[in-house]
């Protein structure tokens, strides 16, 4: 009896209508990579410019139980990346600012001029940090004596709980987050918190100014401890104009220090805050007496 032998597919012979579709349904930046490897044919249908990340929201990190002294480490992407600085705020007070690049084998510390540092952000070349009295410095690490200047001074606003400071095409940004008056609260079935405002000022670096933002336009922010992003939004996982952000809560029966974190989302055009997620069992963040650790945001490397 004789065997046929099966032949063998010829994927370079797949038409245009059915590559598009493939790459219509991808999602990841890995499997557009590999789909335009495959041969010169899909190379060619795959432009890079042509792929558009379904999804740009930023991954939420969620602290461990109080308590617990294992940690997790997370790979984002197969990308090796050599040329990068890392900065975050460090010391009992937040006194500190510290970074380490490729090859170093310590972290360089700088220590700023006050305490209470709350954020940092990149922005044209340099790092800038804010602290709890809406005092902007800029950190220049890129030579060897890396150095702190502070370059602004803003008001600080009535009620203030947080400041945040983010770039956002090109401009840096400063958004405010205050209490609204006493005995406004905030129920949500077994919690309570105090309900808030938020103020995004766009500052100019050159004549130390501060101009009030009405909206963001199509952009989305999102609020956290050394990691505020700033993205535009696509109109189905985010809306635009609106300011996703974490808010400490406590148990409403007894109201005291039981409690953790929940995520909010802010919207400016109406200054109403709803919940982000929908199910009960996601919408507490961290679990009860775990204060010390917010929730981080890190945006997603889109390759």
């Amino acid at each position: 009896m004789e065997m046929k032998m099966a032949k063998k597919a010829d994927w370079s012979a797949l038409i245009d209508p059915v590559l598009e579709e493939i790459i219509r349904r991808l999602i990841l930046y890995q499997d557009f990579f590999a789909f335009r490897r495959v041969c010169t044919s899909w190379l060619s249908t795959a432009p890079k410019e042509n792929f558009k990340f379904k999804c740009r929201m930023p991954w939420l990190l969620i602290p461990p139980k109080s308590g617990c002294n294992l940690g997790h480490f997370f790979i984002f992407s197969q990308v090796q990346v050599q040329d990068y600085t890392l900065m975050m705020i460090h010391g009992v007070r937040r006194e500190m600012i510290c970074s380490i690049k490729p090859g170093d084998t310590a972290w360089t510390i700088v220590k700023t001029c006050q305490n209470d540092n709350v954020d940092l952000t990149y922005y044209n070349g340099k790092f800038y940090v804010v602290n709890r009295y809406c005092q902007i410095m800029s950190c220049d690490v890129r030579g060897v004596n890396p150095t702190v200047a502070q370059v602004a001074n803003m008001p600080i606003p009535d009620n203030l709980v947080n400041v945040y400071i983010v770039e956002s095409s090109g401009r840096l940004l400063v958004v405010t987050q205050q209490l609204l008056p006493v005995g406004i609260i905030m129920w949500e079935t077994e919690t309570a918190y105090r309900a808030c405002e938020f103020q995004v000022f766009e500052v100019d670096l050159r004549t130390s100014s501060w101009t009030k933002m009405k909206d963001l336009g199509n952009k989305t922010l999102f609020l956290g401890s050394n990691s505020s992003i700033c993205i535009e939004s696509d109109g189905v996982y985010f809306k635009p104009n609106r300011i996703f952000f974490k808010v400490a809560y406590r148990n409403a029966y007894y109201f005291n220090n039981k409690g953790g974190y929940h995520m909010r989302v802010y919207n400016i055009e109406d200054r109403s805050i709803e919940p982000y997620f929908l199910g009960d069992s996601c919408n507490r963040l961290t679990p009860t007496y775990n204060f010390t650790t917010p929730p981080t945001f890190i945006e997603q490397c889109p390759y």
